[in-house]
């Protein structure tokens, strides 16, 4: 695989409304289940990563330190009650403020429908209100062809979800409103996306349980199809760290949650 820089288009996306932060070609796709990853992967058909052994279980991750550091064997921060964990976890932490920082990133079937769901942690931020991490992302090849982009931001003081994506012609946001995302506290979040109908986002404030809808697009949607997916830290100018766990993707529906303790 192979990235390409593009400096001067990244400054533009940078005091643009266009918020993918990096701008990467690559070569190679793979769109294998990762079968000997997650213990359930029947409902996991595109991916299933959760992070066990010497890293990334599934093949074709590539990965940019910026301005930090990716581990993809870290020590669990905190308590992840969830049975299905595996023995590790992915962290992302940035160490020096800028605007895209640090992710990984996979090629993936290109795709019109994309349920995605993962197991996050913030670990540590340090960000002022109207500050954010922009953190998961379906794009469409490479470049600013963004599907969405789903981070946290803080709200009077109060850490919340947000999304970021593309209406058709250009782009909008939407903050989530019903959870509190805390530092040091393991949270699910599920995220689907239907070309051109609908983009929803649900978080699970206990794993385990009950599933929270935060955001609820199903007007205005526009139309891309998505061939890579991203988790990252971007558009921070703000150090921190987050954790992530048990990411896996499918096609026709919400994969099966972490099991609880």
């Amino acid at each position: 695989m192979y990235r390409l820089y593009y400096p001067i288009i990244a400054l533009l996306l940078w005091a643009s409304p266009i918020q993918a932060g990096m701008l990467i070609a690559e070569s190679g796709t793979d769109t294998s289940a990762c079968a000997a990853g997650c213990t359930s992967v029947a409902d996991a058909d595109v991916s299933c990563e959760d992070f066990t052994g010497t890293g990334y279980r599934c093949t074709g991750w590539g990965e940019w330190t910026t301005n930090g550091t990716v581990g993809a064997d870290a020590a669990h921060s905190g308590t992840f009650a969830c049975t299905d964990k595996g023995t590790q976890a992915l962290n992302l932490a940035v160490t020096t403020a800028s605007s895209c920082d640090v992710g990984i990133y996979r090629s993936i079937t290109a795709t019109s429908n994309l349920y995605r769901q993962i197991y996050f942690n913030v670990v540590s931020e340090s960000l002022a209100d109207g500050g954010r991490f922009d953190v998961w992302v379906g794009q469409e090849g490479t470049g600013s062809n963004v599907a969405y982009i789903i981070g946290i931001t803080q709200v009077s003081g109060n850490l919340r979800l947000r999304a970021y994506y593309y209406n058709g012609s250009t782009y909008s946001t939407e903050n989530g409103t019903s959870t509190i995302i805390s530092t040091g506290t393991w949270y699910g979040l599920r995220i689907k996306w239907i070309s051109g109908s609908a983009l929803q986002v649900q978080v699970q404030p206990t794993v385990g349980g009950s599933w929270t809808t935060e955001i609820n697009i199903t007007t205005g949607v526009g139309t891309r199809q998505i061939d890579q997916i991203q988790t990252q830290m971007c558009y921070a100018s703000n150090v921190g760290v987050i954790q992530f766990d048990n990411d896996k993707v499918d096609v026709t529906a919400y994969p099966t949650q972490c099991p609880g303790p």
